[in-house]
């Protein structure tokens, strides 16, 4: 069985589409409470971690994923998907001759990354600080502006409508503050790379070029140009947003990820306690084709 393409989940279902060449294959299993995980430790909470995988499917594959949308499951938020789904699709994929299992991280970059930069100025979450990452992402700002804390980390454009409501202050910027970080890559199988190496250059391409207008043209013009996609936003704010991340370097210029970038994810991701060993970059990283479209 091929590695999943894509996975969603709702509470009592679980819907894997997975590759089988040029077509894929959608899968949807029952993810109910009563899965083997609640009946056999039915008085016993269990923490779903690498660990409890590794002991209960030996010799299988861990896929970690980056990040899960919190949900309520029997009555309290989980910050990833429930125990019981999570068993019950990786004992569907053993069941059906996988060599992997799925696990997802607790935690999304961005709570990573603001825990590094607080350690990095001597702030100890937990200790000087309270970090609480149990509000769905769409419903922060709502809860900054409620009073349930006195700072939020927030994306553009909703951090400059904050702002301009008169609800809060712009304060730093935590991106900036971190440095480098590659927050988004395009991965694909070298099987995949080798037999298709013209959409693998011509993707490439089209990433560079956007990032070429992106330098190469006003916040105005770029804020004019996605407009559509924020319909709730007026133009003034979504420059102010576009300029913001101009301002601070936020998007690269060229698709080309750097090795001290990359030892930068490794390092949040290490001090997060999400990443035990370090992944070799010139094993990972293949630049070939950004070097080439930018010549």
């Amino acid at each position: 069985m091929r590695n999943p393409v894509g996975i969603s989940m709702k509470k009592d279902e679980i819907m894997i589409r997975i590759s089988e060449g040029a077509t894929q294959k959608e899968t949807v299993i029952s993810a109910k409470e009563e899965t083997s995980l609640q009946n056999e430790n039915a008085d016993e909470h269990i923490e779903l971690s690498k660990e409890f995988l590794e002991e209960r499917y030996p010799d299988k594959t861990i896929l970690s994923y980056m990040y899960a949308e919190p949900q309520v499951w029997n009555g309290k938020t989980e910050h990833r998907y429930s125990d019981e789904q999570m068993v019950a699709v990786n004992d569907y994929l053993v069941e059906n001759g996988a060599d992997y299992v799925i696990y997802f991280m607790p935690v999304a970059l961005e709570n990573m990354t603001l825990e590094y930069v607080l350690k990095e100025n001597g702030i100890e979450p937990g200790k000087d600080v309270t970090l609480d990452d149990s509000i769905k992402f769409d419903l922060m700002a709502g809860a900054f502006t409620g009073g349930n804390a006195e700072y939020v980390t927030l994306f553009e454009p909703t951090a400059s409508m904050t702002q301009d409501a008169g609800k809060g202050y712009i304060v730093a910027s935590v991106g900036e503050a971190a440095g480098e970080v590659p927050y988004t890559a395009y991965c694909a199988k070298k099987s995949y790379i080798a037999q298709n190496s013209d959409i693998i250059e011509g993707f490439t391409k089209a990433i560079y070029k956007g990032e070429q207008y992106v330098k190469e043209h006003t916040a105005q013009e770029i804020a004019e140009k996605i407009q559509n996609y924020f319909p709730d936003t007026t133009l003034e704010s979504l420059t102010k947003s576009v300029q913001t991340y101009k301002d601070i370097e936020a998007w690269k210029e060229n698709p080309i990820l750097k090795e001290e970038a990359f030892d930068k994810l490794q390092e949040i991701m290490t001090m997060a306690g999400e990443l035990t060993q370090k992944a070799p970059y010139e094993k990972i990283v293949n630049n070939s084709y950004a070097e080439k479209v930018i010549k």
